[in-house]
């Protein structure tokens, strides 16, 4: 037995290989993961992430280690946009670097070498090798860490395809090879072209447009590039492209990112048809980066060798500027960024106020000393565009942030700004909190504008009529029949739609039982009923226990959830007591003649005014129902109606079923508006609104609601004659209270018509610890807060995007138990809190 344990012990790689294999993995999934990431905050584009990735590259396989020596020398980089086989391919190439040195090895023995650990950073002369594998990074002269850029190259691929092809300074060895997806795997030559066939390869898959490379260095073309990318680098030769674009054009996101080494004289060109552009600084950062104070109306404030201490070690922050221009300038320059190995890294400003009058005008960076660069490289996020405080570790962040704080401080002193008292400071700190939420509140799943309705479902299921054994409660007994309930399931899509519609009955701690499954094809913008008809019996359900019957639709190829509609009965009990609206009203968002925005202008249209109200009840209802469209209230004016779109008088809502109320089109004309437009331009003066309301016409005296008494929540949608409105936001208004015996730390005032405001107690004893312990404190315990109200409101009108989405189901549940609805939502919090750090 001991030999045989020893030989199994003695097992060769081979042997394992025989037993074990590659987990399968969705390349393509991975690189559209990394686009996302570039493309999402706080990162500015694939076209940003491209430059940013090519010449980080290019630069840290720079020939000459002096930085400054490099650029005046001979190093180079060079971007052109060229037709290869009918379709635009962006080629970069880089010249008094290395190009792909090290081993030439296959892939087997990439891949041993990697297991081995001799691919590291300490093993940075293997390019090549390095080069080949998928997160093998770091270690070079350039600010590179990661490995993201060998996949976001191939992300700006329309085709995830790109041509790579390196002349070596060493030993003259010319190599070539293509990547690209092959279903859904990434894949590359297992051995490399070398010599001839490396040059006559480039040549065949260009079509002769690409030649070898004369000078040692490496070059990487991304074919079929995308056209995000196509636009911006075209933007770059318009002779219109100013500041004022300046973070559109790829010319401009250099001179953004690498203002450095172009400071020392780097030649970086772009080349299209004929033409061509050498990077150079241009306004409004050449003033940023050079003028003095007072010269041409900036203030300059700027310090060097400012000392930092992070635990025992001093660390030092080598050149501090600050600048406010005389005019204000573009938001991406508005915050204090760090340069680490001559890159433009994240914003570390976050969570820094400023005086108002200088927020929109004040910019700034700090150089910090290499040691310090370290302590900040293991804090980037993976796109070098941000800093992750998740985890610990962020110590010599938080530590330079205090210093930038007290030197702001100092600043605005000279400014002779005044200093900010503890209340302004956390109304200030409330602003900056919402203004960041707002940013990402699309990422996070949060309603920046409650009045806007949802957005319709590809395919959407309701309740047509709903039969209850008893009249005017949902309260069953064993043996009695439920049914008939009517479904409609409509296919709003131009798309043949095939879908199962598959009805559950779920109680807690049992399993669920199904009452009714089918197969649908629903032909474009068609709609289908299916009937449902069940009797309540004890083989199958609990007496004496709620009873939800669930619809969903899903995709019968993917199973994947489309939509759900549900609604609660109780068996052998009576109804549990609920203070909620006998109605749900649901609104959709209308087609608005722009994407963007809501503004409209005279003899446009809007499309697809469209309600939903459920009767959560027992109870036919009977109200009158109306949607107007009216001129909202101003400072200066009252609501005046302008036209009554749908009116239903004395109209019946059976029990627990859903009605859809639609306007097919609103026409914006000279009529009706025409007296809007020719108020001031101002977006408080020019706001109309679509408004919907449900009220009573008779007592319900079980429902506590009287004749003329609102049933469900009033709905509002606005919409803007001729001006753009302001910036949509997550709560409408910021206030604090002194409230040192309430028990809440935060609350919300308004409601779901007239938008919500944000209430902090500052005399809580959460807040003062937080206070007491910083403004990072501070800050994070405002964000928190804002966030937990926020998701209330979200998970109460039934929005579930972002980290929610995962809770839709289970926060939906009329029977769930208050301590695990607690638990669902200080999670999606946490999440929350997680993505914003």
């Amino acid at each position: 037995m001991l030999s045989e344990e020893k030989n199994d012990s003695q097992k060769t790689t081979d042997d394992l290989d025989a037993l074990y294999a590659h987990m399968p993995q969705n390349d393509k999934e991975q690189i559209d993961q990394v686009v996302r990431e570039y493309e999402g905050y706080p990162a500015k584009g694939l076209a940003h992430g491209v430059q940013k990735d090519a010449i980080q590259n290019a630069f840290g396989a720079r020939s000459t280690a002096n930085e400054v020596k490099a650029c005046q020398k001979d190093w180079r980089c060079i971007f052109e946009l060229v037709s290869i086989n009918g379709k635009e391919a962006l080629v970069f190439w880089d010249e008094g670097t290395t190009g792909l040195t090290g081993d030439i090895l296959s892939m087997n023995e990439i891949e041993k070498r990697s297991s081995e650990g001799t691919l590291g950073k300490e093993h940075a002369n293997q390019r090549l090798a390095r080069f080949l594998t998928r997160f093998e990074s770091g270690g070079n002269l350039g600010p590179g860490s990661f490995g993201r850029g060998k996949l976001i190259f191939q992300g700006a691929s329309n085709e995830n395809a790109i041509l790579v092809d390196s002349l070596r300074y060493d030993d003259s060895e010319y190599i070539a090879f293509d990547r690209k997806i092959i279903g859904t795997q990434l894949k590359q030559r297992r051995i490399m072209l070398v010599g001839e066939d490396g040059k006559k390869f480039i040549q065949d898959s260009t079509g002769g447009i690409l030649k070898p490379l004369k000078k040692p260095g490496t070059r990487i073309t991304i074919l079929n590039v995308k056209d995000e990318i196509v636009e911006s680098f075209k933007k770059s030769f318009n002779k219109e492209t100013d500041g004022t674009e300046f973070s559109d054009a790829f010319s401009q996101m250099i001179e953004e990112t690498w203002w450095e080494i172009i400071g020392f004289g780097a030649k970086i060109t772009l080349k299209m048809k004929g033409k061509e552009k050498t990077i150079s600084l241009t306004e409004p950062l050449a003033s940023i980066l050079t003028v003095k104070d007072k010269e041409n109306k900036f203030r300059v404030y700027e310090k060097k060798n400012i000392p930092v201490v992070v635990g025992s070690d001093v660390y030092k922050i080598k050149h501090l500027r600050f600048v406010v221009a005389p005019e204000p300038i573009e938001e991406d320059l508005r915050e204090i960024w760090v340069q680490r190995k001559r890159m433009k890294i994240g914003n570390i400003s976050k969570g820094i106020s400023l005086h108002h009058k200088i927020q929109k005008n004040f910019t700034g960076y700090i150089v910090v000393d290499s040691d310090l660069e370290r302590l900040f490289e293991q804090k980037e996020s993976t796109t070098h565009y941000s800093f992750n405080m998740r985890g610990g570790g962020g110590g010599a962040i938080i530590q330079v942030r205090t210093i930038l704080r007290n030197h702001i401080e100092e600043f605005q002193k000279q400014l002779g700004l005044r200093v900010q008292s503890a209340q302004a400071k956390a109304q200030q700190d409330m602003l900056d909190t919402l203004k960041e939420l707002n940013e990402q509140a699309q990422n996070l799943g949060l309603p920046t504008d409650f009045s806007t309705g949802s957005q319709r479902k590809d395919v959407e299921i309701s309740i047509e009529a709903f039969t209850l054994p008893n009249s005017f409660t949902t309260r069953v007994e064993l043996g009695d029949e439920v049914g008939p309930i009517i479904y409609g399931i409509t296919n709003n899509t131009n798309n043949l739609q095939l879908i199962t519609l598959e009805i559950t009955g779920e109680q807690r701690n049992r399993p669920d039982s199904l009452l009714f499954e089918k197969d649908i094809e629903l032909a474009p913008q068609a709609k289908e009923n299916a009937t449902l008809s069940f009797t309540i019996n004890s083989k199958n359900f609990i007496n004496r226990e709620g009873l939800l019957i669930r619809a969903r639709v899903v995709n019968k190829n993917s199973r994947e959830k489309i939509s759900q509609v549900s609604r609660m009965i109780w068996i052998g009990m009576e109804p549990p007591v609920k203070l909620t609206d006998p109605l749900t009203i649901t609104s959709f968002s209308p087609v608005f003649p722009r994407a963007q925005t809501r503004r409209v202008e005279l003899d446009e249209s809007i499309k697809n005014i469209i309600f939903k109200v459920t009767n959560n009840t027992a109870i036919p209802l009977n109200v009158n129902l109306d949607l107007v469209v009216r001129k909202a209230k101003t400072p200066t004016q009252d609501v005046r109606v302008l036209q009554t779109l749908v009116s239903k008088k004395n109209y019946e809502l059976p029990p627990l079923t859903d009605k859809v109320f639609a306007y097919e089109e609103l026409k914006i004309d000279d009529e009706t508006f025409g007296g809007i437009f020719a108020e001031s331009p101002d977006a408080r003066e020019r706001k109309c609104e679509f408004f919907f309301s449900v009220r009573a016409t008779k007592n319900y005296p079980k429902l506590g609601k009287n004749i003329g008494d609102h049933l469900g929540p009033k709905k509002t949608i606005p919409f803007y004659c001729g001006v753009d409105p302001a910036g949509m936001s997550i709560f409408k208004n910021l206030d604090e209270a002194e409230a040192p015996d309430d028990g809440r730390r935060s609350w919300v005032q308004g409601d779901r018509a007239s938008g919500y405001i944000f209430v902090l107690n500052v005399e809580h004893s959460s807040y003062k610890l937080a206070d007491d312990l910083g403004d990072e404190f501070r800050k994070y315990h405002i964000k928190e807060q804002m966030l937990f109200q926020a998701y209330l409101i979200a998970v109460e009108e039934k929005i579930f995007k972002g980290p929610a989405e995962a809770f839709e189901e289970v926060l939906s549940d009329e029977a769930i138990a208050p301590v695990d609805a607690t638990r669902y939502v200080d999670t999606i919090v946490g999440i929350a809190l997680n993505q914003t750090a």
